[in-house]
C-alpha cells in the first residue's frame, strides 16, 4: 500500500472538503486490491461476507481527489456496491460533515483521527499490509474504529470471530502511538456503500517556505516603491 489512497495528489485540501466537481463525479471500483477478499463474521452491526481493500478510479471530483489508481476500504456495513459499475451520486466530505448528514460516527473527529493513525501506520510500515489476509484485517480494524472504541475485535460491541481478527487487533494496538499525517474524508452516497479517501497533511516546512516567499515578495514591493520615490 502506498502513501496516499488518492494516488496522484500530494496536495492537501485547504478549507471545505466539499469540492466543486469539474464534471459529473464517477466512482469505478474494478476489483480487490490484493486479488481477493476473505470471509468475516462480525456483529453489531451484523455482517458475514467477503472483506478487503478495493481498487479503481475516481473522476470528476477535482484536485486532489481524482485518480486513475484509487485504493480504498469500506466505511459502513449496511449497504453494498458492485465491481465494474460506474457509480454516481457520491460526494467527498469530512467526518464531521458525514456525521451531520448520516449520523453514523458518534465522535467524527476522534474516529477520523483513529483511521488516520491506522493508515499512516500502514504507510510507514510497508510490510504491514501486503496480501489479501492482511487487507481483510485492516478493514476489520477500520470498522472497529468506526463502530467501537476498545481497539479489539474480541471485546466491546463490535466483534469478529474469524482468524483475521488477531492481526486486526495487532494493527489497532501498534498504531495507537502513531501520529496521523493524513486528512481523512468519506466518499459518501445515501444509497450505496461509502468509502474512505485520504490526502496527506502538508509538511510544516511547506507553510514555512510559502511564508518566506510571501515575505520576499513584500520586501521587493517595498524596495520598488523606495526606488521609485514612494
Amino acid at each position: 500500500m502506498s502513501k496516499v489512497w488518492v494516488r496522484t495528489a500530494f496536495a492537501a485540501v485547504l478549507g471545505s472538503a466539499s469540492m466543486l466537481a469539474t464534471s459529473a463525479p464517477v466512482v469505478d471500483l474494478t476489483g480487490w486490491t490484493f486479488g481477493s477478499g476473505n470471509s468475516v463474521n462480525v456483529t453489531s452491526p451484523t455482517y458475514s461476507g467477503q472483506v478487503g481493500g478495493f481498487k479503481g478510479s475516481l473522476s470528476g471530483f477535482g484536485a486532489p481527489f481524482d485518480s486513475a489508481s484509487f485504493q480504498t476500504y469500506c466505511v459502513e456495513l449496511t449497504q453494498e456496491f458492485s465491481f465494474g459499475a460506474l457509480m454516481t451520486g457520491y460526494s467527498i466530505v469530512t467526518p464531521t460533515q458525514y456525521n451531520t448528514t448520516y449520523g453514523e460516527w458518534a465522535t467524527p473527529v476522534t474516529t477520523g483521527n483513529r483511521i488516520g493513525q491506522l493508515i499512516t501506520y500502514v504507510d510507514e510500515h510497508p510490510s504491514a499490509v501486503t496480501n489479501a489476509a492482511q487487507s481483510t484485517s485492516l478493514q476489520l480494524a477500520i470498522w472497529n474504529s468506526i463502530y467501537d472504541t476498545d481497539n479489539t475485535l474480541s471485546g466491546g460491541t463490535f466483534r469478529d470471530t474469524t482468524t483475521y481478527a488477531t492481526y486486526a487487533n495487532t494493527l489497532l494496538v501498534d498504531s495507537l502511538s502513531t501520529v496521523s499525517d493524513l486528512n481523512v474524508y468519506v466518499l459518501a452516497n445515501a444509497s450505496s456503500q461509502d468509502f474512505l479517501v485520504t490526502t496527506p497533511v502538508p509538511e510544516p516546512e511547506t507553510f514555512g517556505l510559502t511564508a518566506v516567499g510571501l515575505a520576499g515578495i513584500g520586501f521587493l514591493a517595498r524596495r520598488r516603491r523606495t526606488l521609485n520615490g514612494a
